[in-house]
């Protein structure tokens, strides 16, 4: 950070390199040296936001004055100009926040499953179809995706109906609905809850199989009801009204 080293690399090495083996060889958790290396990451800009834009409109003034070339590549001073504003763009973030940004869809899809299926303590065997045909795997289906829809679309409904409550603005049934069957998700809790009310392995397993099949199936769901009712609203709102004299 003083000398200005600004670069996720340099970081990484030393951090996973150093750090976080000396943790790991230590007999230390390994989490602590992945907390205090987030806290040496840069967390300032290298430029200021009015020197950004001013620098921004100069080099995108130039790029249009630049004389194009024909066919589909660009010309020479303008490559030069975007690899600026690349530069600029790069030195107008922060070091932490692209390093977040970066690995937030590697931790949100891959890491973050991977992980609480693994520390989930379930091992899939035997007869799938079976095990969800029991009348624990049912009640936990019917709690997770009908329980949730109804407590959340279902009362929403009955609110809005007496006037107690409205929809936000630009919020559809259909939206809310999905978000219902999104609710239906259920991992930590659920589990814990498991172990709680069952003291039969077999039991516990059945029920964690059921809500890990059910999390998936009201995942799906929700998300395709969110997508279709977000594309036909979406449509709906660019068609432009027509008024009664034709224009």
């Amino acid at each position: 950070n003083y000398f200005g080293v600004r670069r996720a690399w340099f970081y990484f090495i030393i951090g996973i390199g150093g750090v976080w083996l000396a943790f790991f060889f230590s007999g230390v958790h390994p989490t602590v040296a992945g907390i205090l290396i987030a806290f040496t990451i840069p967390g300032k800009v290298k430029i200021k936001e009015q020197d950004y834009l001013k620098n921004l409109t100069i080099l995108h003034r130039k790029f249009i004055e630049t004389t194009p070339i024909k066919g589909s590549f660009i010309s020479e001073s303008q490559l030069e100009i975007l690899e600026k504003i690349k530069s600029k763009t790069n030195d107008a973030e922060t070091p932490l926040q692209k390093l977040e940004h970066g690995l937030s869809p590697i931790v949100g899809f891959f890491i973050l499953p991977v992980f609480a299926l693994v520390n989930a303590g379930i091992h899939i065997h035997g007869d799938i179809l079976n095990t969800l045909s029991q009348q624990i795997s049912l009640g936990i289906m019917a709690g997770l995706i009908v329980g949730k829809f109804i407590g959340i679309a279902g009362f929403s409904w009955i609110l809005v109906k007496l006037n107690i409550a409205q929809l936000g603005e630009g919020v559809t049934w259909g939206q809310l609905c999905g978000v219902a069957l999104i609710a239906g998700i259920g991992f930590t809790m659920s589990f814990f809850i498991t172990d709680l009310a069952f003291q039969s392995e077999e039991l516990r397993y059945i029920a964690k199989l059921s809500i890990l099949i059910t999390s998936i199936l009201a995942g799906i769901s929700g998300s395709l009801m969110l997508w279709v009712s977000s594309r036909s609203s979406s449509q709906y709102h660019s068609v432009k009204p027509i008024h009664k004299n034709g224009f």
